[in-house]
């Protein structure tokens, strides 16, 4: 998230909070509630230091879920 001036970073940091925010949201609404190692991946991700794509691969990994495209 570096490579982007700090403006841009403010901007992208809130999206990722409330994408994170709304999926938490969604969660609870069904039942659940997230595991703290995947609360802090959610963390990296908004922080900036991990992908999506590496967050949805460690939430899979933690669970054991295949990728349905394999």
């Amino acid at each position: 998230m570096n490579d982007f001036p700090a403006s841009q970073r403010g901007c992208l940091r809130r999206r990722r909070v409330r994408a994170i925010r709304s999926a938490r949201r969604s969660t609870e609404l069904e039942g659940g509630a997230s595991t703290a190692a995947t609360r802090n991946d959610q963390l990296a991700y908004a922080r900036g230091t991990i992908s999506v794509t590496e967050l949805g691969e460690r939430v899979r990994r933690r669970y054991s879920v295949r990728d349905t495209d394999s």
